[in-house]
């Protein structure tokens, strides 16, 4: 049985003034999504790094991924500002 191969990735929330909140990938320029509430832009900022990862990406092999270069210990920082999606890669590649 082979192991499940995982990335991990820091996406950054922010919100507007009683706006929605945003977030994006610092490692992955252009993936932004919004959700209103953080439970909500947390599951959409999951689904937006794997349609990012497999059809702008598009990897051939895990080694064609980005390593993850922002902010390496976000799971110390505010839960609220920075999450840390982590997906499976054998969902995509």
């Amino acid at each position: 049985m082979s192991k499940t191969k995982q990335a991990s990735y820091v996406a950054v929330i922010e919100q507007d003034s009683a706006g929605p909140y945003t977030a994006y990938f610092p490692d992955f320029d252009g993936c932004i999504t919004q959700g209103r509430t953080l439970e909500e832009v947390r599951r959409a900022a999951a689904s937006a790094l794997k349609l990012y990862i497999k059809h702008v990406i598009n990897p051939t092999e895990e080694s064609s991924l980005p390593q993850p270069n922002f902010m390496a210990d976000a799971e110390e920082l505010d839960g609220n500002s920075h999450c840390r999606i982590t997906l499976n890669l054998d969902d995509i590649i």
